[in-house]
C-alpha cells in the first residue's frame, strides 16, 4: 500500500467551492475592515492602547489573508477592488475623527457597545 504524499497547495477549486470561497472572503472583508474601523474608534477615544489596535489590526488583516488565499486565481482581482470598496466606504465615507467627541466615546464604551464587541472578537489573540 503506498500513501500519497499531501501537497501544500491548496485544492483545485470546482466552481462552486471558488464561488463559496468567494463569498467567504465577502464576509470576512467585512468583519475585517468594521474591526479595524472600530480599533482605530477605541484608540482615538484612548480605550485602547496604540499595541492594543495594532494587535486587533494584524490579526483582523491575518483573518482576511487568510481567507484571500483560499480565492481561485481568476477572483483575486475582484476580491481586492471588493476589499477597496468596504475600506472605502467604513473609513473614507466620514471622517472617523470628526466623530470622536466625549458623547460618541461613552456610547462605544457603554456595556455590549463597540468597544465590547472589539475586545470580545475572537480574532483578538
Amino acid at each position: 500500500m503506498s500513501v500519497t504524499p499531501v501537497s501544500a497547495e491548496p485544492a483545485p477549486a470546482t466552481p462552486d467551492l471558488a464561488s463559496l470561497n468567494l463569498q467567504a472572503f465577502k464576509g470576512a472583508a467585512v468583519i475585517a475592515v468594521r474591526v479595524k474601523r472600530r480599533a482605530v474608534i477605541g484608540r482615538l477615544c484612548h480605550l485602547l492602547s496604540d499595541e492594543d489596535e495594532a494587535k486587533i489590526r494584524a490579526n483582523a488583516e491575518a483573518m482576511l489573508d487568510d481567507e484571500r488565499s483560499q480565492l481561485a486565481p481568476k477572483d483575486q482581482a475582484f476580491a481586492a477592488a471588493y476589499l477597496e470598496g468596504v475600506v472605502h466606504g467604513a473609513f473614507q465615507s466620514v471622517d472617523i475623527a470628526d466623530e470622536i467627541n466625549d458623547a460618541a466615546c461613552k456610547r462605544f464604551a457603554a456595556p455590549d457597545g463597540q468597544l465590547d464587541r472589539v475586545l470580545t472578537w475572537k480574532g483578538r489573540k
